[in-house]
């Protein structure tokens, strides 16, 4: 299931600086997002559907949600 929860809330999060690479630590992605989505005032429901999606598949699915719900340098 691929959930798309852009929306105006992309514009207030702040540029992510993650160091993505090959074998890259996933949780500690996934918890730089979570934290940055707090921030932006994204709800707990949203912040829920996004790790739902972004834990449903291997570490690319895990990047490409990333990358469509925030702004990934």
């Amino acid at each position: 299931m691929t959930t798309d929860l852009r929306r105006v809330h992309l514009v207030e999060l702040a540029v992510f600086r993650i160091r993505v690479v090959p074998s890259g630590n996933a949780f500690a992605i996934l918890g730089r997002c979570v934290r940055g989505a707090r921030r932006a005032g994204w709800s707990e429901d949203e912040i829920c559907a996004f790790t739902d999606d972004a834990c449903s598949g291997d570490y690319d699915s895990l990047l490409t949600t990333v990358m469509l719900n925030f702004n990934v340098t």
